[in-house]
């Protein structure tokens, strides 16, 4: 499939609809080749995430991206007095970063479908790296779900 440089389409994020550049959708592409290919050659692990987590690690980093596996971020409370606290931390699957394609972050899931408190994890992950991301789904069928969070 061919598209133009300034083409764009839209990806749909449970009800809402954002922009996806070319670029984007090159990203979202391989991001499926790659899941496509893990779920093939892994099958179903039925609540074993970590190994397609781990898979999609080492496929990103023979693509040249910089990946980062549970990447540990901050969870900080403002309290009443206005002080800023932390209050432990929370790991993101995977953060990769490339020098010409950009950062993103990957969350992934082994469930039937992606549901609103995936997004939401999802959501606050972008807020607070200030980067998009995905949560990729390794259905619990034959399938692989891959929905991108903007921040």
């Amino acid at each position: 499939m061919m598209m133009e440089e300034n083409s764009s389409h839209a990806l749909s994020i449970g009800s809402e609809e954002v922009a996806d550049s070319t670029e984007d959708a090159e990203m979202r592409n391989e991001l499926i080749r790659i899941a496509n290919h893990i779920k093939a050659t892994l099958g179903c692990l039925y609540g074993r995430e970590a190994f397609y987590q781990k898979a999609f690690a080492a496929e990103l980093t023979m693509m040249q991206w910089d990946v980062t596996v549970e990447a540990s971020m901050p969870v900080v409370h403002t309290t009443l007095t206005g002080n800023s606290v932390s209050v432990g931390n929370i790991f993101i699957d995977i953060v990769a970063e490339h020098q010409h394609k950009g950062k993103f972050f990957i969350e992934f899931k082994n469930v039937r479908n992606i549901n609103d408190k995936h997004r939401q994890q999802a959501k606050f992950y972008a807020r607070n790296l200030g980067i998009d991301g995905f949560v990729l789904n390794f259905t619990t069928e034959d399938s692989i779900e891959l929905q991108r969070i903007t921040r």
